[in-house]
């Protein structure tokens, strides 16, 4: 819960004091962070939910741990370098390194289990809205609500 309530507070300050990576637009900053606290808290309480049953619970953890660690992945490499769609190199990496698990069942279990199915569907579908909502106009008056435009 500390989490998603101090991510949702850095957020709304970096938009409100204009302290943005300088690769981000206002909109994508606001989408991406709040889908990506979104899908991991939703996975997080489901983990948390299966804590008896060890294979569910490892393998969504695992994948919170996977969407948390983007902003990070983010900061890692010269995305400005990407042009205005840089945060797609970032999914194709994010969704690289989900995908690792379900390779490690294939190969180790001969069946992908199905919380991986869950978990990596919950990133893919993070990432499907975000890139949707973001460009949207509707975000404008929000952000200006906000202080942010």
């Amino acid at each position: 819960m500390a989490m998603v309530a101090l991510g949702t507070a850095a957020v709304l300050f970096a938009l409100h004091a204009h302290t943005l990576p300088p690769f981000y637009a206002p909109g994508l900053f606001l989408v991406r962070n709040t889908c990506s606290l979104a899908v991991f808290s939703g996975l997080v309480i489901a983990a948390i939910l299966a804590r008896r049953h060890r294979e569910w619970h490892k393998r969504l953890i695992l994948c919170a741990a996977i969407v948390i660690a983007a902003p990070g992945l983010e900061r890692s490499f010269p995305v400005f370098k990407f042009g205005p769609h840089w945060y797609l190199f970032i999914d194709a990496l994010t969704i690289s390194i989900a995908l690792f698990g379900p390779i490690v069942d294939l190969v180790a279990r001969r069946r992908i289990h199905p919380a991986y199915l869950f978990g990596v569907g919950a990133i893919l579908s993070g990432q499907a809205i975000t890139d949707l909502v973001s460009p949207a106009a509707f975000l404008v008056p929000v952000l200006r609500a906000l202080g942010a435009a």
